[in-house]
């Protein structure tokens, strides 16, 4: 079986459940455990997370808008 997480705490519990040789994949968000590192990324945040919560807040709202994806496949970018 072959896994791909979208998820931190889904990597995590791969990780507990000792099925990392089995992941194949992993959101950007996913940096735990260490080894999860060197996996392909295959997803990425579409907005700046460096700002405060109301800027965020705008470029959500601006998206949604607009019918774009929070979150798109790393190759689309």
């Amino acid at each position: 079986m072959r896994l791909v997480s979208l998820l931190a705490s889904a990597t995590e519990m791969i990780a507990a459940l000792g099925c990392l040789d089995q992941l194949v994949g992993r959101s950007h968000e996913c940096d735990y455990p260490p080894e999860v590192q060197a996996l392909p990324v295959v997803s990425t945040v579409q907005i700046n997370t460096d700002v405060s919560s109301a800027s965020i807040d705008a470029q959500i709202k601006q998206l949604t808008q607009s019918n774009w994806s929070l979150r798109m496949p790393r190759s689309k970018r």
